[in-house]
């Protein structure tokens, strides 16, 4: 994975003048009906940006990813996104996330419209 060594890169020589390095702790519990499905511990350092009513932002990192059957699957980390600002009271976030497990890449893209009154 040829991706994770050149956004590090990116990421320590990124022009912290204009910019916001920051530290995150990502932790998600999943289930169905009730019953635990899995848990997912990330750690990850980012970047962001703030550029009028425009924020970029990028991170990465790692963790492990535990299923209901015991199993535990390391993974790497990827996330992208944006905040625009388009009036004082309408916001819209988007994202792009990705993991690398061994065996396989998951991705998911979020969309988000948010009003505040």
């Amino acid at each position: 994975m040829r991706v994770l060594p050149l956004l590090t890169s990116f990421l320590l020589s990124a022009p912290y003048a204009q910019a916001g390095p920051y530290i995150k702790i990502k932790n998600k519990v999943k289930g169905v009906d009730g019953n635990f499905e899995s848990l997912s511990n990330t750690a990850r350092v980012g970047i962001e940006w703030k550029i009028n009513s425009f924020t970029p932002y990028i991170e990465a990192g790692g963790g492990v990813k535990s299923n209901s059957d015991g199993q535990n699957d390391e993974h790497l980390a990827v996330e992208g996104g944006s905040k625009l600002e388009l009036t004082d009271n309408l916001d819209l976030e988007a994202k792009v996330e990705a993991f690398q497990y061994t065996d396989s890449l998951t991705w998911e893209i979020e969309l988000e419209t948010k009003y505040k009154f």
